[in-house]
Protein backbone atom coordinates (compact mmCIF):
# COMPACT_ATOMS: atom_id res chain seq x y z
CA UNK A 1 0.00 0.00 0.00
CA UNK A 2 1.51 2.95 -1.26
CA UNK A 3 0.24 6.85 -0.68
CA UNK A 4 0.28 8.83 -3.43
CA UNK A 5 0.37 12.70 -3.99
CA UNK A 6 -2.38 14.18 -6.36
CA UNK A 7 -0.39 16.36 -8.76
CA UNK A 8 -1.95 15.91 -11.91
CA UNK A 9 -5.33 16.79 -13.44
CA UNK A 10 -5.32 13.14 -14.31
CA UNK A 11 -4.88 12.39 -10.47
CA UNK A 12 -7.86 13.86 -10.14
CA UNK A 13 -9.79 11.97 -12.60
CA UNK A 14 -7.82 9.01 -11.26
CA UNK A 15 -9.54 9.86 -7.51
CA UNK A 16 -12.67 11.52 -8.55
CA UNK A 17 -14.89 8.26 -7.64
CA UNK A 18 -13.63 8.38 -4.59
CA UNK A 19 -14.36 12.38 -3.84
CA UNK A 20 -17.82 12.05 -4.85
CA UNK A 21 -18.35 9.14 -2.56
CA UNK A 22 -17.40 10.91 0.49
CA UNK A 23 -18.92 14.68 -1.07
CA UNK A 24 -21.94 13.39 -3.09
CA UNK A 25 -23.21 17.71 -2.98
CA UNK A 26 -20.10 17.88 -5.45
CA UNK A 27 -21.00 18.47 -9.01
CA UNK A 28 -19.53 15.40 -10.67
CA UNK A 29 -18.70 17.38 -14.32
CA UNK A 30 -16.63 20.44 -12.25
CA UNK A 31 -15.54 18.74 -9.39
CA UNK A 32 -11.98 17.75 -11.50
CA UNK A 33 -11.25 21.53 -12.30
CA UNK A 34 -12.61 22.70 -8.53
CA UNK A 35 -9.96 20.70 -7.06
CA UNK A 36 -7.04 21.53 -9.71
CA UNK A 37 -7.73 25.00 -9.02
CA UNK A 38 -7.23 24.30 -5.03
CA UNK A 39 -4.04 22.72 -5.01
CA UNK A 40 -2.93 25.26 -7.71
CA UNK A 41 -3.30 27.85 -5.53
CA UNK A 42 -1.02 26.28 -3.15
CA UNK A 43 -3.36 25.59 0.07
CA UNK A 44 -4.89 22.77 -0.48
CA UNK A 45 -3.24 19.19 -0.73
CA UNK A 46 -4.74 15.70 -1.78
CA UNK A 47 -2.99 12.26 -0.74
CA UNK A 48 -4.73 8.80 -2.22
CA UNK A 49 -4.24 4.80 -1.81
CA UNK A 50 -4.84 3.06 -5.36
CA UNK A 51 -6.80 0.07 -4.67
CA UNK A 52 -5.06 -3.27 -5.50
CA UNK A 53 -5.34 -3.15 -9.25
CA UNK A 54 -4.56 0.56 -9.53
CA UNK A 55 -7.56 1.35 -11.37
CA UNK A 56 -8.96 3.96 -9.02
CA UNK A 57 -8.23 5.16 -5.77
CA UNK A 58 -9.72 3.30 -2.97
CA UNK A 59 -8.80 6.19 0.11
CA UNK A 60 -8.15 9.55 -0.12
CA UNK A 61 -7.23 12.65 2.43
CA UNK A 62 -7.18 16.39 1.93
CA UNK A 63 -5.60 18.58 4.17
CA UNK A 64 -4.30 22.37 3.76
CA UNK A 65 -1.41 24.04 5.13
CA UNK A 66 -1.61 26.61 7.83
CA UNK A 67 1.04 29.11 9.48
CA UNK A 68 -0.25 30.32 12.94
CA UNK A 69 1.39 32.80 14.70
CA UNK A 70 0.59 33.21 18.46
CA UNK A 71 2.10 34.76 20.80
Amino acid sequence: MECKKIITKADIEFCKEAILEFRPNLDPETVVNQVLGMINQKEFELVYIPNEVSTRACAFISYRKLNLLRT
